[in-house]
């Protein structure tokens, strides 16, 4: 009966780490579908074609990290050759400058008879403000070939997506300048990825606890970041200088740091970790000790010293 309690109570304990994990995870995973509008309708699609014509989808994030975009495309082929990669940006406001960007090949991009199909961007991550409108900036690179092949992004005219809208950004030749067009029915097929921004782990540090005052004391620190954002380290070594930052290294990577301390005493030294987008850890702390050792010799050869004094006194 007991070997029976014993085997259920270690049964449940497994049972509710694993909730637990599950829960964790879930609360604070990686990458997850943020904004959408995948419903196409029919098979046609505005151009991205000779160099004229760009086109834009904004939307508004609930995430903080913004990690890639998918968009629903192809690309039409000519015999005067293929396309110039294609661009896409993530940007704050139009005619801004990208906050990301990434550019692919048309060969990584269907071709219109094969059927358009999710093409993913994974763009450097970006630290968005969830609520907020940003915009998704579709344009071939610029191509010297005049009718080369072209992109086409499939979209929506029936305004599915309620958080943001289609915009068109065009030459006009009669006027030689480009103009913004708001196609408020119409969006593009599009789906973003994020996820929010979790602090480092409490970096760990090893290394001497105590050590000579003058001498080079070295240690490891490591830490790790939740959804793998690139990490600095601030340490501060209690002994009136300055908190030293470094970085930003990979997440996960050990680093060796250096410090001499120049006064006897105990120390104690702190460390936090900052992910790129600002979450900071808690602070770690380690104490070190540089004894007072030469002043005990100092001590040892004066009290030798006066004995011999005294000794010599005695003597004469």
């Amino acid at each position: 009966m007991k070997k029976k309690i014993i085997t259920l109570t270690i049964s449940i304990i497994i049972l509710i780490n694993i909730i637990l994990i599950a829960n964790i995870s879930a609360d604070s995973g990686y990458d997850e579908l943020d904004q959408y509008q995948d419903i196409p309708e029919g098979t046609s699609a505005p151009l991205i074609e000779y160099n004229l014509q760009e086109l834009v989808q904004s939307f508004i994030p609930t995430k903080e990290i913004l990690t890639r975009v998918e968009i629903l495309c192809n690309y039409r082929p000519s015999q005067n050759g293929p396309p110039a990669n294609l661009k896409l940006s993530i940007i704050k406001n139009l005619d801004e400058q990208p906050l990301t960007c990434i550019s692919l090949d048309h060969k990584q991009i269907p071709k219109k008879d094969d059927g358009p199909d999710w093409v993913e961007f994974d763009v450097p991550n970006i630290k968005v403000t969830p609520g907020e409108t940003y915009y998704i900036y579709c344009k071939e690179e610029f191509n010297p070939v005049e009718h080369a092949g072209s992109y086409e992004w499939i979209y929506n005219k029936n305004d599915p997506y309620k958080n943001g809208s289609a915009w068109f950004h065009i030459y006009e030749r009669m006027l030689e300048t480009w103009v913004w067009y708001y196609g408020e029915i119409y969006d593009f097929c599009f789906r973003t990825y994020g996820c929010n921004n979790y602090p480092p782990e409490k970096p760990s540090i090893i290394g001497p606890s105590k050590g000579k005052t003058g001498e080079q004391q070295d240690y490891i620190i490591v830490s790790t970041d939740p959804v793998g954002d690139d990490i600095s380290y601030c340490i501060n070594w209690g002994d009136g200088t300055e908190e030293v930052c470094i970085g930003p290294f990979l997440s996960g990577e050990e680093q060796t740091v250096s410090h001499t301390w120049s006064e006897d005493g105990d120390y104690e030294v702190k460390l936090k970790v900052q992910d790129v987008f600002g979450a900071e850890s808690e602070y770690t702390t380690f104490q070190v000790s540089m004894p007072k050792q030469k002043q005990f010799r100092l001590f040892l050869y004066e009290l030798l010293f006066e004995w011999i004094h005294n000794f010599i006194n005695l003597q004469f």
